[in-house]
């Protein structure tokens, strides 16, 4: 795990702040693979080829007295991304896919998030 990440103050009551962390995997691990064939679902994926990345920058003013706005985007990176979850009906039953087909998530999933903080002490 590389974890690197720091906060800089661009004048009174407003910061700017960035942190950004790796995560590898250091043993080799048996994954769901999308392009397999119905009889072996599974790949072998060796050390350091399943990596995260997540990333995050952001801004945080101050708009009045006991109140401050925040704005911040995230980047999250998953180079063998884990399989879709299983899609349930309105009654609660599992809808099966197609025999040998697995859905995989996206590899790259980004997150935008704007708040008011009002503190109260």
């Amino acid at each position: 795990r590389i974890y690197l990440g720091g906060n800089l103050r661009v004048r009174e009551g407003t910061a700017l702040f960035a942190n950004a962390e790796a995560l590898f995997n250091l043993n080799p691990e048996k994954v769901p693979w999308a392009d397999a064939p119905a009889d072996n679902p599974y790949k072998l994926v060796p050390e350091f080829r399943d990596t995260r990345v997540l990333t995050k920058l952001g801004l945080t003013t101050k708009l009045w007295r006991n109140v401050n706005f925040s704005f911040s985007f995230a980047l999250k990176y998953d180079q063998n991304p884990a399989p879709r979850p299983a899609i349930k009906d309105a009654a609660g039953t599992v809808v099966p896919f197609a025999p040998g087909f697995v859905p995989f998530v996206d590899r790259l999933d980004t997150i935008t998030e704007a708040a008011l903080i009002v503190n109260f002490l």
